[in-house]
């Protein structure tokens, strides 16, 4: 990835679209905007490509309500059945962790482009998206 491309690679496109959805690792991350501060030309213009895409994916999009007390009745629901199941809604022992929007009577929402990217052994990253209560492992 170190260095200016003479012309668009796999690799190159891979790494511009990761860059642009912020799923690079920051080690990555990093790489990615030397090399564009390097001056390469190719990773700049796949990621103006994207940047371009992305605006007209944005574009498309329709923001739609849900219905006003959808959430409340869900969470209503999984609370019923959890203590219908014979078990207790599990109560969080600790503040969410970044990322963590709601985790609460078996639901998780998360924003991972905020979840903190974990080192697992050399070379190998990952974000926990969850994490079984019973055993501590995602």
């Amino acid at each position: 990835m170190i260095g200016v491309h003479s012309q668009p690679t796999d690799e190159t496109r891979e790494h511009a679209l990761f860059y642009a959805l912020g799923s690079l690792s920051s080690v990555e991350r990093s790489a990615f905007e030397d090399n564009l501060a390097g001056g390469c030309d190719v990773c700049r213009a796949e990621l103006r490509s994207l940047a371009q895409l992305m605006g007209q994916l944005a574009l498309g999009i329709i923001a739609v309500a849900g219905p006003d007390k959808l959430r409340a009745r869900l969470l209503e629901r999984i609370a019923t059945e959890t203590r219908a199941a014979g078990r207790s809604a599990p109560v969080p022992a600790q503040p969410p962790a970044a990322g963590i929007l709601l985790n609460e009577a078996g639901l998780l929402i998360a924003r991972s482009v905020d979840m903190v990217w974990q080192a697992l052994a050399p070379g190998i990253e990952f974000k926990p998206l969850f994490v079984d209560a019973s055993s501590q492992r995602g």
